[in-house]
């Protein structure tokens, strides 16, 4: 990684950015540059020209977070980007001193055409006042061109629903397991002395879900037909989703589509809440009638 200060101007069809180059880092491998970063600041003003043009692929649907109320006008931007995996031949040689080639670029070198970068962090900064400790907070979001710090941030990046339901789980105490087979979390859900085994599928093209609830319960054969006109009645009672048995095993499952805005941490421990419940209730009459309470 090398610092620098220096002017750089990337363009687009119809736009024309100035930037400080700030930072380079690059990769090198059997003698080639295979990656290169770039870390660059903006003005507030300049910094919303390129993000209404889009620049580096930094459109709405590409980002992780958003920040609340937007950026503070009164604070430079910076904007961390690496090159395209197919651009990486535009680099020069690795003899080359890629700090002075990036200083003295012709205004005409692809390497300047925006669209072949990736923006993968974009940011401000806050100095601290050293009365408090000073130090520096940053203020900003990722985008899905960056690496996943870990296996739950990756989990997160599937989409808005798998994010919801992710943040929801930490929230609310509960372990993240994700299984990439049924693609599904898993978890246990507790209620009075009752434990319900429990999944949550994401479905994030069609910002929904469904939860399923299982519950093992030993029927005895003489009780069959009974407790199977008891789920009937209690299915044409409920308003959301139908219990069925399989396997010894009580089964509650309830699917939920949004409005792609209203999709939350909130909504899936709402969901998720009211499926327990219902689930937890109705358990219960059905052990009434076999007798096991």
């Amino acid at each position: 990684m090398t610092t620098i200060d220096s002017s750089i101007f990337f363009h687009s069809k119809s736009l024309i950015a100035n930037f400080h180059l700030c930072e380079l880092t690059y990769q090198q491998a059997e003698g080639k540059h295979n990656g290169i970063s770039l870390k660059l600041r903006a003005d507030h003003a300049s910094y919303e020209k390129i993000e209404t043009a889009a620049f580096f692929n930094n459109a709405l649907e590409n980002r992780l977070d958003i920040v609340e109320g937007g950026f503070n006008p009164d604070l430079n931007v910076f904007i961390n980007i690496d090159l395209r995996q197919e651009h990486v031949h535009l680099l020069p040689t690795d003899q080359c001193d890629l700090t002075h080639y990036f200083q003295h670029m012709s205004k005409d070198d692809p390497l300047l055409q925006e669209n072949f970068w990736n923006a993968t962090f974009v940011w401000t900064e806050i100095h601290l006042s050293p009365t408090i400790g000073g130090g520096v907070i940053k203020v900003g979001y990722k985008t899905r061109f960056s690496t996943p710090a870990n296996r739950i941030d990756l989990i997160k990046r599937q989409g808005s629903v798998s994010k919801a339901i992710t943040t929801a789980l930490i929230e609310n105490n509960f372990p993240v397991y994700f299984d990439d087979a049924s693609q599904c979390f898993a978890l246990i859900l507790k209620m009075e002395d009752a434990h319900y085994h429990t999944t949550i599928t994401p479905d994030n093209q069609h910002s929904a879900m469904s939860i399923q609830l299982a519950y093992t319960i030993d029927i005895p054969p003489h009780k069959e037909t009974q407790a199977i006109d008891l789920l009937s009645d209690i299915n044409k009672e409920i308003i959301f989703g139908e219990f069925f048995i399989e396997k010894q095993k009580l089964t509650y499952c309830h699917a939920i589509q949004v409005a792609e805005e209203l999709i939350s941490d909130q909504w899936v421990s709402g969901a998720l809440l009211a499926s327990g419940s219902v689930m937890h209730h109705y358990a219960k009459k059905l052990e009434e009638l076999i007798g096991q309470r």
